[in-house]
């Protein structure tokens, strides 16, 4: 019979351990959880796979834990998942072929698969011997794989179609079966020639995209939402259900007590084939099981991860990102780092984006949106958001504490986010300010495309407006820290989406698009210079320039697509000894030549040691803040990254904990470089004490910048000196020679180079 949900329990359950701030030299995975496609059952846990990741739910405990590459997975999206009870072996296909085996709290990675087929199901048979995949290949002779469970290896394939796009397979007594578009076929188990098509039996040629074995039968999902089940002493189908709207089923699954269907509209459940069934309202759902304790769990789209019993709806959903929509911008700032969603479309018009723009505190995920207001309105009415789509560059004001963040849609917005509240928005609609639409001959409605912010030493605003309908007037707009605005014409470059300003306060125009080079602008000659790729007229790797960053001794960092470069001392520029950028050069080791050679460099970032953290295509490389050694590299092999290919970087100076923006998703890793101060303040150690079977790194925190550091023992004999990477130095509890610590109180002493600050700390070790 069908049931109208009686009531919803909405249970938001927290993440064990989420909050936390991470190890030193730990990775920390900020994936968003949506669009749930699979549950499974695996014990006393309820799995989810989801477009974006997996999670799974406790029952023993009433616990929601997520799982990603920080925890040993080898990969980020979810295929298909199937269990094997009685040896307790867990296994995740992922949507690349990829696929894990988990078994005793290891995790087996299989790469066999990988970029070559896609795995869509997988069936193990009752005496978990051997494990059936169903798959799409691009190889004739890959429809089925047999996989041999103890040997963990593919036994041998074969495809019965004409073409190897396999949706599901099952087995009932002696017989394999699978479904595709070309229908439902069999197999006898036990004849040794699967391979040849002609040894398979065809049992239906409509087409069917889900089997599974249930009550002794096999049963099938069928087109326009027909369930029908194999009567093999007739060789007939019998429907056991039609939706009447012809619904497509998503999914059928055989649960330890029910049947579950999940069709576009409802959830159904069946004790028996010919028994009643029972029903419930449910849209957007792919996939439900129901367990021994007749609570139903689903996978939604919206809402992810579910569970239902006794007319209760339960949402089971970690917190964290609303969306994979980040765009390329990330902005660190103090304990805080924002991300924002904007971007252009292909044809280099903006892409209309509205998921807004988040910030991550250390602890918590916060999202502005129009769904969330933004806040409020700056009419404080509650009034809902305004529509402001596209956001893009962002800068916090040092006085205020504002943010201030270009939009290609709206202009710049000025955001309080201690009250969450829009202070103001500037754009040409508005009567606001100077803020100006780039070409004043187009109607007053079209856009306010400001690209990217940044504040200069006197803290004035500075804008980069990025023009896609015709040629600009003024790339620069300029809100004075005392009030008014100013525009300005920079040049030639009309589609300028980045912004860099040095320590004397010229701007670094950017345009990632198009092959302009950088465009520099003097407020003060209020002239231009352009900086190329000939000798003498720049010296540029390339003229495409991805990104900048102006490092903590106002030295220029570009990211071209033909590698690194350096501008030293932009003071120079507008003057008669102005030259060439420089490309760093690492002299000797696997890794000599020029800095990274030709690799596209997509991001650039300065820690609190001004070394610098560069994206590309290949992952994450760390260098010396010179540029003329790689310190570490991180890519999708040795690390928890989730792709390669790296959009956007940024730092919470604070913590030290650097986060890529990837297309995959975002994950952090947790650094030994924090901002320093211009003295030592809240100085303190951890873990202090150090208890015995610890041996990882000692931090020191607080530090006044590039301190250095002496740690000694109470006679005064000198264990260990190191320098502070900005305000932070680790001691890796060790003495010169190599030798643990022994137990005892030691004592830290701090200066900075001139001997002006000075400070010391203990630190108690117990063996």
């Amino acid at each position: 019979m069908t049931r109208i949900l009686a009531a919803f329990s909405f249970i938001f359950i927290s993440l064990s351990g989420f909050s936390q701030n991470i190890p030193l030299y730990n990775w920390r995975s900020h994936i968003p959880y949506l669009q749930g496609m699979q549950v499974l059952e695996a014990g006393t846990r309820i799995y989810c796979a989801t477009q974006t990741g997996l999670l799974y739910y406790d029952k023993s405990d009433n616990t929601l834990h997520t799982l990603s590459k920080v925890d040993g997975y080898s990969d980020v999206f979810v295929k298909t998942m199937a269990y094997a009870p009685h040896k307790d072996i867990l296994y995740i296909a992922y949507q690349n072929g990829n696929m894990d085996i988990v078994h005793a709290g290891k995790i087996t990675n299989h790469t066999d698969f990988e970029n070559q087929v896609t795995i869509n199901n997988i069936y193990i048979d009752s005496t978990e011997t051997t494990a059936y995949f169903a798959v799409n290949s691009t190889n004739a002779n890959n429809g089925i794989f047999e996989w041999r469970i103890d040997e963990e290896n593919l036994y041998t394939s074969y495809n019965p179609n004409t073409m190897p796009n396999i949706n599901r397979v099952t087995v009932l007594g002696d017989s394999l079966y699978e479904c595709s578009a070309y229908g439902v076929k069999k197999v006898n188990l036990n004849v040794n020639f699967k391979t040849d098509p002609t040894r398979w039996e065809s049992i239906s040629s409509d087409t069917c995209t889900n089997i599974i074995t249930y009550g002794g039968r096999i049963i099938g999902a069928f087109p326009n939402g027909v369930l029908k089940y194999y009567n093999g002493s007739t060789n007939t189908w019998v429907v056991m259900h039609r939706n009447q709207h012809h619904h497509h089923i998503q999914s059928i699954e055989t649960g330890k007590t029910k049947m579950a269907m999940v069709s576009s509209d409802s959830v159904y459940t069946y004790s028996s084939l010919h028994a009643s069934q029972d029903s419930f309202g449910f849209q957007q759902g792919n996939d439900a099981i129901a367990d021994a304790q007749g609570t139903i769990w689903m996978a939604q789209n919206t809402y992810v991860f579910l569970n239902y019993k006794n007319g209760s709806l339960g949402f089971l959903q970690p917190g964290g990102l609303p969306s994979t929509t980040l765009g390329n911008h990330a902005y660190g700032y103090h304990n805080q780092v924002w991300f924002s969603a904007g971007g252009f479309a292909a044809n280099g018009a903006p892409s209309f984006d509205n998921h807004g723009f988040y910030m991550f505190d250390g602890q918590t995920w916060h999202n502005y949106n129009e769904q969330t207001n933004y806040g409020k309105d700056p009419s404080g009415n509650g009034n809902p958001g305004p529509d402001i789509r596209d956001f893009m560059g962002m800068a916090v004001d040092s006085v205020s504490g504002h943010l201030w963040i270009g939009t290609l849609d709206s202009g710049i917005m000025e955001f309080d986010p201690a009250s969450n509240n829009i202070i103001n928005i500037y754009n040409a609609r508005n009567t606001n300010g100077g803020l100006k639409i780039i070409d004043p001959t187009k109607p007053s409605n079209l856009h306010t495309p400001a690209a990217d912010v940044k504040f200069d030493q006197g803290d004035n605003l500075w804008a980069v407006n990025y023009n896609d309908y015709g040629a600009a007037k003024n790339q620069l707009a300029e809100k004075r820290h005392n009030g008014g605005w100013g525009e300005y014409n920079a040049g030639p470059m009309n589609n300028a989406n980045a912004i860099v300003i040095d320590n004397t306060g010229n701007s670094w125009l950017i345009d990632s698009r198009d092959n302009y080079g950088v465009v520099i602008y003097n407020p003060t000659l209020k002239k231009t210079t352009t900086l190329g790729s000939a000798a003498g007229s720049g010296g540029l790797p390339s003229l495409y320039v991805n990104c900048g960053v102006s490092d903590k001794n106002g030295e220029i960092w570009l990211g071209t697509t033909a590698g690194p470069c350096v501008y030293s001392d932009p003071s120079l520029l507008f003057g008669a000894s102005e030259y060439d950028v420089q490309r760093p050069y690492i002299s000797s080791g696997g890794n000599a030549g020029y800095l990274l050679g030709a690799l596209p460099v997509t991001a650039i970032a300065v820690d609190g040691a001004d070394r610098k953290w560069f994206g590309t295509n290949d992952g994450v490389w760390l260098t010396s803040p010179e540029g003329d050694k790689i310190l570490k590299h991180f890519d999708i092999t040795n690390s928890a990254l989730v792709s390669n290919n790296i959009n956007a970087i940024a730092i919470n100076g604070v913590t030290g904990e650097v986060f890529f923006v990837t297309d995959k998703g975002i994950i952090s890793y947790r650094g030994d470089a924090t901002d320093g101060g211009n003295q030592n303040e809240g100085i303190y150690a951890f873990p202090n004490p150090v208890r015995p079977g610890y041996s990882g790194p000692i931090t020191i925190r607080g530090l006044v910048t590039d301190a250095d550091v002496k740690i000694t023992d109470v006679t005064g004999a000198l264990v260990y000196e190191t320098t502070a990477n900005g305000g932070e130095a680790t001691w890796n509890g060790k003495n010169f020679s190599g030798r643990e610590a022994n137990s005892g109180v030691y004592l830290v002493f701090i200066t900075n180079s001139d001997g002006s600050q000075t400070a010391m700390t203990k630190i108690l070790i117990v063996r």
